[in-house]
């Protein structure tokens, strides 16, 4: 088991043991990108997916014992039915950040995707983040994260184990994945209804 699932466990926090089987797609669609990062970014997304949906929908034709759970960066028309979910890319470490996940989050809601997940706390490198109020901002990116559609793990220095553990931060932030637990049952349901009924 991972160090770190058995930290966080050994601290009472709730915590998945097992991460999708389909991560090595967002790294292929990464490479496909970079090289045609070249030329233009939407370019590089287009050619991502053209090339990625073959295999999207070999996989979905053979796995038969589990639900798909692809990472995916682009956001084209029915890719929903591939079984993946959009996340952000490396999005800066701000207030104005969060604040465009928020309207992000909705807009893709309503375009057809269900499922989506906010890059929690941003990309900045922690060493070039200028931002008195950096713990009190992770505080509310784990809040909104909490009922968002995905709720993925983040960088050793966004996580949880990051702030001072008798602190106020610490526990604004293990209440807000204690919710999320709490909401499974809720959240599986929703995921039922957007299998069977075709909702978002």
């Amino acid at each position: 088991m991972n160090e770190r699932i058995k930290l966080y466990e050994s601290e009472g926090i709730p915590v998945e043991k097992k991460t999708t089987e389909d991560y090595n797609f967002i790294e292929e669609e990464n490479n496909i990108t970079e090289n045609a990062l070249l030329t233009n970014n939407r370019l590089g997304c287009a050619l991502a997916y053209s090339q990625l949906k073959g295999r999207y929908a070999d996989l979905l034709s053979t796995s038969i014992n589990r639900r798909l759970c692809i990472p995916t960066h682009t956001n084209f028309p029915g890719i929903q039915r591939y079984g993946t979910f959009v996340i952000a890319g490396e999005i800066p470490t701000s207030w104005e950040t969060l604040k465009s996940q928020v309207t992000a989050g909705i807009n893709l809601s309503l375009s057809g995707q269900p499922y989506w997940s906010s890059n929690l706390g941003g990309s900045t490198p922690k060493n070039e983040i200028d931002l008195a109020s950096f713990n009190e901002l992770m505080v509310r990116w784990y809040q909104f994260s909490s009922l968002t559609p995905l709720f993925r793990g983040t960088k050793p220095d966004r996580d949880i184990l990051s702030l001072k553990k008798d602190g106020s931060e610490y526990n604004a932030v293990l209440n807000a994945i204690k919710l999320r637990y709490h909401l499974l049952p809720y959240i599986y349901s929703s995921a039922s209804d957007v299998v069977f009924e075709g909702r978002t």
